[in-house]
Parts: C-alpha cells; structure tokens; sequence
C-alpha cells in the first residue's frame, strides 16, 4: 500500500485489472498476525534469500527523495529489490496455499486499493475551529492547575509529570529541577561587553505525606512511586478534598490530552507530515492489530474524542 501512495504521488495510476500481491501482508498472515510491519529484509531473512543493498537508505536519512538519488546507486539498489521481492513472492505464495491463507490474503489484497483511495482523499477538519476550542481548553486547563497548586505548597510541582503526582498522592520525595534566567555581561575576550541570557540551574525538593493508600500491584519499577494512570486513580478510595484532587487531576490529564493530541496534534500533523491540501491522510494499517482488525495511525481515526466528531 505504501508502494501504490508513493507511485500515486507521481501521477502513476495501477489499472483496476491489475492484481496486487503484497508481501508484508503475507508475511504477517504466515506470522498469524504476530509481525507488525514485516520488513522485505526480515522476509529475506527468514527465507534466506539474501539482503537489500543499504546505500539508498543514507540519501533517505539526509533528506533526499528518491527521483534525486544518483542514478548509478539508485538503479543497482531497485534491481536488487525488485529480485528480492520476487523471489520472496514465490516462496510465499506457496506457504500461503500450504497453510489455507490464500483465500483471505486475496480478499485482503482487494482492500488495499480502496484503503488507499480513503489514505488519499484524506478527511476535512475545520482548523479555525479547532484553533479557537484549543484556545478554550488551555484556558480551562489554567483554572484547574491554579486550584491544583493550592496542594502545591509553592513548590514547583510538574503535573505531567507521573513521579510528581506519585509524590503527591501516595507519598515520597518530589524532585524538581529548574532554571533561572540571569543576564551575564563578558568581561574579557572576543565578546567583551556583551550581554546575553545564561541560565542557573537549581535542584529543589518536597518530602509529601501519604494523601491516599496506592492500589495494591501499582507500584513502579522505580522504588516508592506507584501508578497515576487514570484507570488506577479511579479506583483509590479517596474521600472528601482528597477525591476533588484527584478528580481534578484526572480532568486536567482529560483536557491535555484532547490539547496535544487533537486541537493542537492534529494541525501539527497536517504541517510535519506537509499535507499542502490541508487535509489529513492518516494511515490505515492491515499489519498491526494481532486480531486482523483495521487499525489507524497518524492520526488514529477510529480513536477520535466524541468533540472532535
């Protein structure tokens, strides 16, 4: 599928008579769905047929695409690549027959184009709206740290941080490490005279009284810290203002994740990934879920918040 998004890219359209064969698709049907994201010299591997040659792969590093690769270590590379898939078709097709997979690696294979057609058309957002919701939620999320601190006693407390929050709720030493900006003016050398900003760093602690019993199996490896997933604060039996801290912890964690990973997430997306229609075309993965279920990536379409819907 990445092969037909790339040839697409160019303008190279793959006839609807023509019959696909994808080999890291087979690779994870004979794997029974264990491999994600089987590599061609994986394959090769196991089937000792040989490995790709590496040079392209340093030009893909520095940035270079691939119609820019010269062509005298370009053309020696797609030779052995294309013997390589070859010759791992072949051996595959015949585990595929040996182990009844033949039948659904064929339906699988008819997806791949519809699965691309959706990768391409990508799906619309309204970005001006997103921008002014991501404006709404940080200022929410200000409201809950500024009673969040009140537990903080003016130390600097991290709320993303999980050894923090452990500190804090269960009990143990928070450490904190900050730095402050000073202005520093050279007395001597090539930059006598000149000013610039120079940070001083600093190291702070606050030992914490136990606020609330962890759940028994939640500690972590880390020695005196136990978990603040969300699932697990749920669970603590906390009564009173020790519940409302922890529920307003849980509420924060809420609105930050739907900030990073939505409002603000997904715009991002759109400008790393250099999408210039500005829609978003998210993968759609037949190679991960161990189930055989689709699976999304970049962003994850079937995980999208009821606000985002």
């Amino acid at each position: 599928k990445n092969e037909l998004n790339w040839l697409n890219r160019y303008g190279i359209q793959i006839p609807n008579s023509c019959h696909i064969f994808d080999c890291q698709l087979a690779e994870f049907l004979i794997s029974h769905q264990q491999l994600r994201f089987p590599s061609l010299d994986g394959a090769c591997a196991r089937l000792g047929l040989g490995q790709k040659t590496d040079v392209v792969g340093g030009y893909w590093a520095r940035g270079i695409d691939t119609p820019d690769i010269p062509s005298e270590d370009l053309f020696p590379y797609l030779e052995q690549d294309l013997i390589l898939t070859d010759r791992l078709a072949e051996c595959q097709k015949m585990e595929l027959v040996e182990k009844g997979l033949m039948p659904l690696f064929r339906l699988q294979c008819q997806d791949i184009k519809t699965l691309c057609s959706m990768e391409q058309n990508g799906i619309k957002f309204d970005f001006d709206r997103m921008e002014a919701n991501a404006e709404t939620l940080e200022e929410q999320i200000v409201e809950l740290e500024e009673q969040l601190y009140e537990w903080a006693d003016d130390f600097p407390i991290n709320w993303d941080s999980n050894e923090h929050i452990s500190a804090l709720l269960y009990g143990g030493i928070a450490v904190a490490k900050t730095k402050t900006p000073t202005m520093h003016t050279y007395k001597r050398g090539i930059k006598a005279g000149n000013t610039e900003v120079r940070y001083q760093h600093s190291r702070s602690e606050r030992v914490c009284e136990r606020l609330v019993q962890p759940l028994v199996g939640s500690n972590l490896k880390k020695e005196g810290y136990y978990s603040t997933d969300a699932n697990v604060l749920r669970q603590l039996h906390a009564t009173g203002k020790v519940r409302n801290l922890v529920n307003t912890i849980l509420k924060r964690s809420e609105l930050m994740k739907l900030l990073t990973t939505s409002y603000r997430g997904i715009p991002k997306l759109v400008d790393t990934m250099d999408w210039q229609d500005g829609l978003v075309h998210g993968a759609l993965n037949q190679v991960v879920a161990r189930t055989g279920r689709l699976s999304a990536s970049k962003p994850n379409q079937q995980n999208f918040p009821p606000e985002m819907q």
